[in-house]
């Protein structure tokens, strides 16, 4: 299906939004919200109806969703005061007004363009620490199952604020030991992608995977006003579900499992390496750093911080 308003064209077959021919990048969920938007124009849609469709069983806040609004606004040429085509109702929801035609065919190939940002400095961030145990999950964090969250093609390697949080097996050496190392490797692959649920539960993305644990950013590469908030929901989530999973007590073999994990808020750079737009790098840095140096002083099931992410949660 095509829909065509004024001078753009959006192939849900394709994917695509073009302008003139000219196709115009959008992350794969503001193409979602739009494409929405468009198939429910006769209607003012809410914004709960567009987080129960879009990001069905997620823990997604309103921030998200408004930036992808904003972003669908930019693509399609409208601003918040100049709403052309995507009207906000106050206490409703979204409308998409613009008349709409629908079409079979799809626009020929255009061009498409990538760009990579300059990356800016900054200072440090403050190095305090907090150490806490950790105890069991509360019902906050109970926001849904399963449900994994879709990330976009990522067109830009940009500098912003981020939370990283770095994840191990507490004693993995030893762990490996005790259960064999075909027991070990299981465990690994096991624990990694419940790792990898629980992290991008909460919009959030593995950049490493290690021999005994993980990296994960959170606010790369989509921005979130409250990604600290969410690294530290997503660590208490796996630090329990870590002890309870069947299919990693089944490898255990009467042994325990602990993790260690650390946390850090500060600038980062992420983006894609080469034409791999699915991965996402991040450069080496500060903020990378100080997380990994805090989950190595963290003990077996602690989660430790810094001032710098404490502040923000």
């Amino acid at each position: 299906m095509q829909y065509r308003f004024g001078d753009y064209a959006l192939d849900t077959r394709r994917c695509e939004l073009r302008r003139t021919g000219r196709r115009i990048p959008l992350r794969p969920k503001v193409f979602d919200v739009l494409r929405y938007l468009i198939a429910q124009r006769d209607r003012v849609v809410s914004q709960q109806e567009l987080l129960e469709h879009l990001w069905p069983q997620q823990f997604i806040g309103d921030a998200t969703l408004k930036s992808c609004i904003k972003e669908a606004r930019q693509a399609v040429g409208d601003t918040g005061k100049a709403q052309r085509m995507i009207q906000t109702r106050h206490g409703r929801g979204y409308h998409f007004v613009a008349a709409v035609e629908e079409a079979s065919e799809s626009p020929a190939e255009g061009p498409t363009h990538a760009l990579l940002a300059p990356s800016h400095t900054s200072a440090p961030e403050d190095l305090g620490l907090v150490m806490a145990r950790v105890p069991v999950l509360g019902a906050e964090a109970h926001v849904g199952t399963e449900g994994l969250a879709t990330f976009p093609d990522i067109l830009e390697g940009e500098r912003k604020q981020v939370t990283v949080l770095c994840c191990a097996l507490a004693d993995a050496w030893g762990l490996a030991a005790c259960v064999g190392s075909e027991a070990m490797y299981r465990l690994m692959q096991t624990f990694l992608a419940l790792a990898r649920r629980v992290v991008q539960r909460y919009a959030g993305m593995l950049t490493q995977r290690l021999s005994d644990g993980f990296v994960a950013f959170f606010g790369a590469p989509v921005a979130q006003e409250d990604h600290a908030r969410r690294a530290v929901l997503a660590a208490l989530e796996l630090q329990q579900r870590a002890r309870e999973e069947p299919a990693l007590r089944a490898l255990l073999r009467g042994t325990s499992l602990a993790t260690s994990m650390g946390l850090h808020t500060g600038m980062a750079i992420a983006g894609p390496l080469g034409e791999d737009t699915q991965t996402l790098y991040a450069a080496l840095d500060d903020t990378t750093d100080v997380a990994g140096r805090l989950q190595r002083l963290a003990g077996p099931d602690t989660i430790l911080m810094s001032e710098a992410t404490r502040r923000f949660v």
